[in-house]
């Protein structure tokens, strides 16, 4: 499977490369998608499967069950889209989470914690302590679709997917 990947690394990267594409990077600045060729678009696919598949099989059954049952990730991100969290922070440079705490109206303590969570899935990064900057998956979220579909998905999915046993017949 380490084969597999690292054959995979390689394959994407020349080929991104041969296209004049810049690698995959978490910054604020890197286009929140790309249009890539078919061959580019096969290699990176072979390299999702190969390292989502090594991950799984390397974690215990546990963590297995644990990684895909997460909610906590649905929270974090219901509040950034219930706060306009993505629009307090600025496209470029820093805030601290007290002065974010003083915009949304919530305590610091919260706004800390949950930006947090969210930094652990690559939403936002804290570049210096208690300072807050944007991703580029943290900048899609300052989009008006992006914000409208995760504020659809935590009001409307979530809730109705906690439900969907209970609203069976019989």
């Amino acid at each position: 499977m380490a084969t597999t990947i690292a054959d995979s690394a390689q394959q994407l990267r020349t080929l991104l490369a041969q296209q004049e594409i810049d690698e995959p990077s978490f910054a604020a600045t890197c286009p929140p998608s790309l249009a890539l060729p078919p061959p580019v678009e096969a290699a990176r696919n072979a390299l999702l499967h190969a390292a989502c598949e090594i991950q799984d099989l390397l974690l215990d059954p546990a963590d297995l069950l644990r990684s895909y049952a997460i909610h906590a990730h649905l929270i974090a991100l219901h509040f950034i889209q219930q706060f306009n969290i993505a629009h307090l922070v600025p496209p470029t440079g820093t805030i601290s989470f007290a002065a974010l705490s003083a915009q949304c109206h919530v305590p610091e303590a919260d706004v800390r914690r949950l930006v947090r969570h969210a930094m652990t899935i690559r939403v936002f990064d804290e570049p210096a302590e208690n300072d807050v900057a944007h991703t580029r998956a943290s900048m899609l979220l300052r989009q008006e679709g992006f914000h409208g579909w995760i504020g659809s998905t935590c009001a409307n999915s979530w809730p109705g997917a906690t439900r969907v046993f209970s609203a069976r017949p019989g």
